[in-house]
């Protein structure tokens, strides 16, 4: 058997099972919820699974994309996310278009989330290979660890250029972070992820990227607080 773990077959399969018939905000279930089985094997022999909706629409595009992602590496969520885009994202709707497709007794099937679904049918999948070529709970993989980061940070960055600070809302009294100290902090989480064998976004240039959009951050923040001082 090949020592490759590159992506080489992908199966999908259908599966309904019965639904009891309980009123939620979207109304009365159908009799049958309707699901999709995914499972991504490697060259090595090795299988990743997912579940995911399995309606009509979604079966199709999940078939439509499948094949692009024969080849890639199990590592290559972002190849995989651009290639999913490229076949599924579907057409710029009118906006009279788009209010008549929210009218539905199943709103996750809209349009506008075909991309997402897809995206995160076969990102699990390849997830879970991940896990098992690591040999590690998917929690402590360095894309996992980088994902849920990066986005946690650039948060932190964006509000903080746009104030200059960072409040720490909600009910806990939580005090202010200023530009300054969401630069640093995103330095330390990015040596963190880089001691774990990982990077920003799959690139090992986005950490200092990101690090110095901050720290442009926190300088601009700096220099309208010495602006309102010498006024």
């Amino acid at each position: 058997m090949s020592t490759s773990h590159a992506i080489r077959h992908i199966r999908i399969t259908p599966i309904a099972f019965r639904d009891p018939p309980l009123l939620n905000a979207a109304g009365i279930h159908e009799p049958w919820a309707l699901r999709s089985i995914i499972e991504i094997e490697t060259a090595s022999g090795l299988v990743g699974i997912n579940e995911s909706y399995g309606d009509q629409p979604m079966l199709e595009a999940l078939a439509k994309a499948a094949p692009a992602l024969v080849g890639l590496s199990p590592w290559a969520l972002n190849d995989m996310e651009a290639r999913v885009a490229a076949l599924v994202t579907p057409p710029k709707l009118t906006a009279s278009e788009f209010l008549g497709q929210q009218v539905s007794l199943a709103p996750g099937t809209h349009v506008s989330k075909t991309v997402a679904k897809v995206v995160s049918a076969f990102e699990v999948a390849m997830l879970d290979l991940q896990g098992q070529m690591a040999q590690a709970p998917i929690v402590d993989l360095p894309s996992v660890l980088a994902k849920v980061l990066e986005k946690l940070f650039v948060g932190l960055t964006l509000r903080a250029g746009a104030g200059g600070k960072v409040s720490g809302g909600g009910g806990g009294g939580g005090g202010e972070m200023s530009g300054e100290n969401v630069a640093r902090l995103w330095s330390v989480i990015a040596s963190f992820i880089a001691t774990r064998g990982g990077s920003i976004g799959g690139d090992a240039s986005a950490s200092s990227s990101l690090s110095s959009s901050a720290s442009s951050s926190s300088s601009g923040a700096s220099s309208s607080s010495a602006v309102s001082s010498s006024s």
